[in-house]
């Protein structure tokens, strides 16, 4: 039971007060004072829990904004660790390092400065560094590591780049050959110059062997008197329509140029020499003993055999492009050295759809007149009935 603490009188201390005179028979509620008043049994103190240990804080190295961006890339790569990832790079494995991923790691070789950094950790790297540290640390033993990444980039890629400048240089050829060969163009620059030979006769612009080409496109600029909206290519198609039409379908015959217009001689040659100074930098690269670490150089053997032809076979082509449009130009009287490619096919096929607007101007005009001539005789059929 709860005690109470009280200060204890004995009998002589309580004898003639009134705790003498008290009724000691007094009924107690003893079930509801055992009830309240009962002494509650102290629970052992509990055990206190140590707490867990503080998780160990990750040793950062490298900058942090390049160590979260590589943070990030090395979680595309599940269920790889570092030592998986060497491996795959060292064996050039396609599989697991797609082309994107390549891509992204060829941003993340350890510069020199961070060689530097992490060489004191290189024998026993602390279990808190961090995952990017981990991975510089697995990958730094490679040799020329940003050289092997580009090659591998380079044959992985090699084939578009290639195809893409070959696409090109055909474009270029076969709208050489297309403007060469077309017997429309011919017929139209006849036609041309026997009409402004005879309207300039006389002058000193007259009895002229030839024009340039830019000339075509002035040929709407001249209109007739009869009627301002016809101009003079309307009078050379029409008169072609009549003596020569057979040779009024020059679109057809500059389809090729279309492409050709749009085309940058400056890029192709970037590119081209950039392909060719990309191969010629693996060929030197395998002379190296470097290249042997992995099998690399076994590895690219064949791929600098083959790229090497195919590299010298398109410069070939390109060059002979050249040389063609150089005719080209040359041949219809223009300064090969001035007229760039896509200066010259841009003036072709802006004059072809001048004469292809003009045509259907000539058809249209053609549709009324059939439509007046043929009212007109309606009209005539009905006053006669009458």
């Amino acid at each position: 039971m709860k005690p109470l603490f009280w200060t204890k009188l004995n009998e002589a201390s309580a004898k003639n007060t009134i705790w003498s005179k008290l009724d000691y028979q007094i009924s107690l509620p003893q079930e509801l004072i055992d009830q309240e008043f009962c002494a509650v049994e102290k629970k052992a103190p509990e055990e206190t829990k140590e707490a867990p240990p503080e998780k160990e804080k990750t040793l950062i190295l490298l900058d942090p904004k390049r160590w979260q961006n590589l943070s990030i890339l090395l979680t595309r790569f599940p269920g790889m660790s570092e030592v998986d990832i060497k491996n795959a790079l060292i064996e050039l494995n396609e599989r697991l390092i797609t082309e994107d991923a390549l891509t992204n790691l060829l941003n993340f070789v350890p510069s020199d400065e961070e060689v530097e950094l992490l060489k004191p950790y290189k024998d026993d790297p602390p279990a808190n560094l961090g995952k990017p540290e981990k991975y510089f640390l697995c990958i730094m033993p490679i040799p020329e590591l940003k050289k092997r990444l580009t090659f591998w980039q380079l044959r992985r890629q090699f084939s578009v780049k290639y195809e893409e400048i070959e696409a090109q240089v055909k474009i270029l050829a076969n709208a050489c050959k297309a403007t060469q060969d077309s017997g429309s163009f011919r017929k139209i620059l006849e036609v041309v110059l026997a009409f402004g030979n005879y309207l300039n006769g006389g002058t000193n612009r007259g009895s002229a062997a030839g024009f340039k080409i830019e000339t075509l496109l002035k040929l709407t600029d001249l209109k007739g008197s009869s009627d301002s909206k016809k101009t003079m290519l309307h009078f050379v198609i029409e008169h072609m329509m009549k003596e020569c039409p057979n040779n009024l379908d020059l679109h057809a015959e500059f389809l090729p140029l279309e492409k050709a217009a749009e085309l940058s001689i400056s890029n192709i040659k970037t590119n081209m020499k950039d392909l060719s100074d990309s191969i010629t930098q693996l060929e030197h690269f395998l002379d190296q003993k470097s290249s042997e670490y992995g099998n690399f150089k076994n590895n690219f053997a064949q791929f600098l055999e083959e790229s090497l032809l195919k590299v010298k076979n398109l410069g070939d082509s390109f060059n002979h492009a050249l040389f063609t449009f150089s005719n080209v130009a040359t041949f219809f009287g223009e300064d090969p050295k001035q007229a760039a490619p896509d200066t010259f096919f841009g003036l072709l096929v802006n004059f072809d759809k001048l004469f292809i607007a003009t045509k259907n101007d000539i058809a249209q005009r053609a549709a009324l007149e059939k439509k007046r001539l043929e009212a007109l005789a309606k009209k005539a059929k009905s006053q006669n009935q009458n």
